[in-house]
């Protein structure tokens, strides 16, 4: 059933894009099995992704940034989406510095002092 809904998911995504859509069936101790079906659709820059956004019919995404690239994901119908390798901030976000006090070992007979450090880190609206 995850898979047809994940396949009409597919079908929406304009061309042009990298998609790739997995199934993984999860079978528990008690003999009782689970679908997890996944839609992944590669996308570098904030049009390509508002593009893919406005051709499927989800409209909660949450977005995530590992230091380098940001992710969008979301639920729909049991149909795990997420659109990745997207390397622009969204339009709502940006990044801040900030300094903040983190106790750390150094090489001297690791020893722990309190440092001060700047940091990066995004800031979305």
């Amino acid at each position: 059933m995850n898979t047809e809904i994940g396949q009409k998911l597919l079908s929406l995504v304009p061309g042009g894009y990298y998609k790739h859509l997995s199934s993984e069936t999860t079978i528990r101790r008690d003999g009782s099995q689970s679908e997890t079906v996944l839609l992944g659709i590669q996308a570098h820059t904030q049009d390509a992704v508002k593009a893919i956004r406005e051709a499927l019919p989800i409209k909660l995404w949450s977005k995530s940034n590992d230091g380098t690239r940001w992710k969008y994901n979301a639920d729909y119908q049991g149909v795990k989406v997420q659109i990745y390798a997207v390397d622009e901030a969204p339009p709502t976000c940006k990044l801040v510095k900030e300094e903040i006090t983190v106790t750390e070992q150094v090489p001297v007979k690791f020893e722990q002092r309190v440092v001060t450090k700047t940091v990066e880190k995004w800031i979305c609206d």
